[in-house]
């Protein structure tokens, strides 16, 4: 691969990256962080091969990254220290639209552009936005505190699975909430 190939490749993968946690925010759990491991790994490689800085007379013909199984690059004797070197690297069949897919089931029916929406919807949905976060908010306080009777400590992160989608939901409402509060903080700056 080039190096504007690899450099295609990293702005490829950061906009993925960007447009997950855009929706779902960074990974929380442990397994979620396990499921996006290959990813992220994948990124932090890229920018390293990236930052190399290469002398004028090289040139950058890297090997091709194979998706679907491990791959191993051994030197040869035409690589150079600052070429695109990877030991070894682990890329599994990966296809990000299918876990946006299974973490959408979360997300609202409604659509998520609410750069589209006039004023007055903006603060109809800020209002929705707020009584949902409230209500699970009480639902979360309530597991809390049950848990806290009958352990008689706090929740751990660990243990938050019976409540996970709810924990998750509340998460989504609160950026949500904070995206709308900007946008009419937006509107309202723009009001002479």
């Amino acid at each position: 691969m080039t190096r504007e190939q690899v450099h295609d490749e990293k702005l490829a993968v950061q906009k993925a990256l960007l447009h997950f946690e855009g929706i779902h925010g960074r990974p929380s759990t442990k397994s979620e962080k396990e499921m996006m491991r290959p990813l992220y790994d994948r990124y932090r490689s890229i920018k390293r091969s990236l930052s190399k800085p290469l002398s004028p007379k090289d040139k950058t013909e890297l090997q091709a990254v194979p998706e679907d199984g491990p791959i191993e690059f051994s030197p040869t004797s035409a690589e150079r220290n600052d070429e695109f070197m990877v030991t070894k690297c682990n890329i599994t069949s990966f296809d990000l639209s299918k876990i946006l897919e299974e973490n959408s089931e979360n997300i609202d029916d409604k659509p998520w552009n609410l750069h589209e929406l006039t004023v007055p919807q903006l603060i109809n949905e800020q209002q929705q936005t707020r009584i949902q976060k409230k209500n699970l908010r009480k639902i979360l306080r309530d597991f809390e505190e049950q848990f806290l009777q009958q352990t008689g400590r706090r929740v751990l992160k660990e243990e938050r699975m019976p409540m996970e989608s709810e924990y998750l939901e509340y998460k989504q409402v609160k950026a949500k909430l904070k995206l709308l509060d900007a946008l009419l903080s937006k509107h309202d700056a723009s009001i002479p």
